[in-house]
């Protein structure tokens, strides 16, 4: 016999006619910035960065890298030391937990290190499948192992730098395989084409990949979703950038609200 009443009552509590709240960070624009940061040559603040366990996870691995990057997680502010890419290799693999954002951005980068890089992540993200990107790595020079042969991680990188060119991937996996690849350019001596196979899923979060590229100096084109092309020679221009608020992290602000009246 079910014994939970059959309705409850709610009694909003007296609240002030007005209450402004920031919305916290985006976690992709927050990882996105921290690697561009990481890509420039000289300091780059970023302010309303999100305090969260894939943030964290990245400004961790960019500190194991050479990458002077200080959180202040009372000001949400993050000071990025900039050196053009890695510069040093860490002596222990670099755990990303179950961070996707941040193995998937630093697999590109890491093949510019000055030697074997080892990403790996908990149990789950060692169940992630990454194989769509280490093939599109091969095809522009990376050389990247899934060290277990399951197209998930650990993954190890041989380092030494990346030449770039032409690569073709499936449109139909993950995006973030296109916005590791667009955002990783810089470090390519041929730049990066990326022609789509397929129809290309979550069209915009690319835009805001060449969005957030811009905004440190980067040009890109996009042709129709089909074709996105870096140019070659470009620098990455150290940038104070404020993180784009997230509208789903707005929604409990948003539903107290609602609830209160």
């Amino acid at each position: 016999m079910n014994s939970f009443p059959n309705k409850y009552i709610l009694t909003p509590k007296p609240v002030p006619d007005r209450v402004e709240v920031s919305w916290p960070g985006s976690k992709s624009y927050t990882n996105r910035a921290l690697l561009l940061a990481a890509l420039a040559d000289g300091r780059s603040v970023l302010t309303n960065a999100l305090d969260s366990d894939d943030t964290n996870r990245m400004v961790e691995a960019l500190n194991d890298l050479g990458i002077p990057t200080r959180f202040d997680k009372v000001s949400h502010t993050i000071e990025v030391e900039g050196k053009g890419g890695p510069q040093r290799v860490p002596e222990q693999p670099i755990d990303c937990g179950n961070a996707g954002t941040a193995i998937r951005f630093l697999t590109p980068f890491c093949c510019a290190a000055p030697g074997k890089v080892v990403l790996t992540g908990n149990t789950r993200m060692r169940e992630r499948p990454i194989r769509d990107l280490i093939e599109g790595l091969r095809q522009i020079g990376g050389t990247v192992h899934d060290t277990k042969g399951t197209g998930c991680p650990p993954l190890e990188i041989e380092g030494g730098g990346i030449k770039g060119g032409v690569c073709r991937l499936e449109g139909s996996r993950s995006s973030q395989y296109f916005s590791a690849l667009l955002m990783n350019a810089p470090l390519m001596e041929q730049g990066v084409t990326l022609e789509v196979e397929g129809d290309l899923v979550s069209k915009p979060y690319i835009d805001m990949t060449l969005d957030i590229m811009a905004r440190f100096g980067i040009e890109a084109t996009n042709e129709n979703y089909q074709r996105l092309v870096v140019p070659p020679g470009q620098q990455v221009k150290p940038t104070e950038y404020e993180v784009e608020g997230d509208a789903s992290g707005a929604s409990y602000f948003l539903a107290a609200a609602a609830v209160s009246g």
